[in-house]
């Protein structure tokens, strides 16, 4: 099993390139056009829309819930920096998913539905390619956290191998049980571990409300996502021009949708279920542990299938802005 762990890890480090998804940037500033009453009444809209609507919000005190539940299972036997680590990660892809999902594709939907009603008018032209930049930065920055993530689950999983780690733990914990309390002659003949499970596994109904509460918030997020994608034109509908309609413009349409069911997967489905199996369930634990690198690799590889339509679709807007020609 450890040869080929290793193999699939060699595997996709020779897969994972760490790819700059924001193009070069133009020679010069776009131009700036006189702002018109329109534009400065959406903009008010917008940012009052953007106060509302701050990535992450409510819901990210609840995702720290759910994270502490995986720092359960490693709490003696992982290093404290990767449990750091896969916090940080899914914490920040959370966030960043959720302004794709909740701020940064409906606002370039608004302006190219803008571009297409008028065609002409500089300064929409001009505010599409800002939401193509901010579309593309946020999936710039999703990428390294993916990498980070996929590292240290691979981390993670060394540790779950490691059987030594595990049963020494296990022993120090039931020295430091023996030595805090007094145990009758009963007590003393239960096997040391499954005193163990029952002692980690007990919860209070405050934490039992709040791990609930946690889940709910975070699947009413879910939806949330769906619904602003589903309402979302294609993007091949979007920029239906003959210079793009040879873009990959489906390539697009199809690794945003790819990229919601695997955050789906792995805020909605994945990080729920640590709460189902103990802390001694180690084959259990390494399964959801590979959901989770699976994700994040599928999320990786959507990244790359985005970089050339969505750099050509930037490349395209920055030309005509600067060349004053948005045919």
């Amino acid at each position: 099993m450890e040869e080929s762990r290793r193999e699939k890890a060699g595997d996709r480090e020779r897969k994972r390139q760490t790819a700059t998804i924001a193009p070069v940037a133009p020679e010069r500033e776009m131009p700036r056009v006189p702002e018109q009453t329109g534009e400065k009444e959406h903009k008010q809209n917008e940012r009052e829309s953007s106060e509302s609507l701050a990535p992450g919000g409510d819901a990210d005190a609840e995702l720290t819930v759910l994270l502490k539940q995986i720092e359960m299972f490693f709490d003696k036997q992982a290093r404290r920096h990767d449990l750091e680590a896969i916090s940080f990660t899914l914490c920040h892809l959370f966030s960043r998913v959720d302004f794709l999902y909740r701020q940064a594709l409906p606002d370039l939907d608004t302006w190219a539905a803008r571009a297409r009603e008028k065609p002409g008018e500089a300064v929409v032209h001009q505010q599409v390619w800002l939401h193509l930049q901010a579309v593309n930065r946020t999936l710039d920055r999703m990428a390294p956290l993916c990498h980070l993530l996929s590292d240290v689950i691979e981390c993670l999983l060394d540790t779950l191998d490691n059987e030594e780690i595990w049963l020494r733990t296990f022993e120090e914990e039931e020295t430091l049980l023996l030595q805090q309390v007094h145990v009758s002659e009963t007590d003393l003949a239960r096997p040391p571990l499954i005193k163990r499970a029952e002692t980690r596994v007990e919860v209070s109904p405050d934490e039992a409300e709040a791990w609930d509460r946690a889940v709910a918030a975070l699947m009413d997020r879910l939806l949330i996502w769906q619904d602003h994608h589903h309402k979302l034109v294609p993007f091949q509908q979007q920029f239906a021009k003959p210079t793009l309609s040879g873009g990959g413009l489906g390539q697009l349409d199809a690794a945003f949708g790819i990229l919601l069911d695997s955050a789906g997967a792995i805020f909605g489905d994945i990080l729920p279920n640590f709460r189902v199996v103990g802390p001694e369930d180690r084959e259990e634990t390494s399964a959801l542990l590979f959901d989770l690198m699976q994700q994040s690799d599928q999320m990786l590889a959507q990244f790359a299938a985005s970089l050339e339509p969505l750099t050509s679709l930037i490349r395209h807007f920055a030309a005509a802005s600067e060349n004053g020609s948005f045919a």
